[in-house]
């Protein structure tokens, strides 16, 4: 049962409401404004979050706030060495003890606090 406009209507499963009008077409399927979006979009996403993260983070710990030093950095020294000094190095000590320290909780909390078995919805 679907209830639109307040009355209650019985529709059959079988039956699929497709959305009239997406982006000028009347297939149902959302082309959106640039053809393979699905991919381009997601990975662009993918690759720009993290390095928006760490320049907004070195801009704020390391520059003081200050997005003017962190464009003269990139001006004075380029994109990738900005880059390279605005991220930390997964290879240090500090940073697989981090990393190790991590598992070995989760590892501990999944063997000794289990909690009961939950078994979502499954999907099709």
């Amino acid at each position: 049962m679907s209830k639109r406009n307040g009355a209650t209507k019985n529709t059959p499963k079988s039956e699929s409401v497709k959305p009239e009008g997406m982006w000028g077409n009347n297939t149902g399927i959302s082309m959106g404004m640039m053809p393979g979006r699905e991919v381009f979009g997601p990975l662009f996403f993918i690759t720009v979050a993290p390095v928006f993260v760490m320049l907004v983070w070195f801009t704020n710990y390391h520059l003081q706030g200050s997005f003017m030093a962190l464009g003269n950095s990139i001006l004075d020294d380029g994109f990738i060495a900005t880059l390279t000094k605005a991220t930390p190095s997964p290879f240090t000590a500090k940073a697989w003890k981090i990393i190790f320290t991590y598992m070995g909780v989760q590892l501990l909390l999944m063997r000794f606090i289990p909690g009961k078995e939950f078994i979502g919805p499954t999907s099709s």
